[in-house]
């Protein structure tokens, strides 16, 4: 007859190891679901706390783009399901993209007329934009036109 005897206890690491993955695992995509949903930062402002009603667009201001640091980037992704196509609605042919939500802060990129680029609606008056470069920063609300 064979005799009950406690294991070893290198024999149980194999289970607690792979406990301790499972348990991380889900934190980890607690933590991520969480992110996206906007609890953890990463999420662009919906407040609308404009100055100005409208941009105004300075036509002399010719001068390169300059991208802002990465830090300076608005952080609308990983929620990119919610972007939408759109397109610029300005008479004079084009729109600044800014690295603030502000007419004030830098201009980052240039969106032309009959360019696409993406942006995610919001409540507010600046909404984050992404260009067909992948240029991320802000456009007043009046400038886009929303495609179907």
């Amino acid at each position: 007859m064979k005799e009950d005897r406690p294991r070893d206890w290198w024999q149980t690491i194999p289970g607690i190891l792979t406990g301790l993955a499972g348990i991380t695992t889900a934190t980890t995509g607690l933590v991520i679901a969480l992110h996206q949903a906007g609890f953890f930062g990463g999420k662009v402002s919906t407040s609308g706390t404009s100055t100005s009603s409208a941009p105004s667009e300075d036509i002399a201001n010719l001068n390169p783009p300059v991208s802002p640091p990465m830090s300076a980037q608005p952080s609308i992704y990983p929620s990119s399901s919610l972007e939408v196509q759109a397109v610029i609605s300005d008479s004079e042919g084009f729109t600044n993209v800014r690295s603030e939500p502000e007419v004030q802060s830098n201009t980052i990129a240039r969106v032309l007329e009959g360019e696409s680029f993406y942006t995610i609606p919001q409540q507010g008056d600046w909404w984050p934009v992404r260009t067909k470069d992948n240029k991320l920063g802000y456009m007043h609300r009046s400038r886009i036109r929303v495609q179907n």
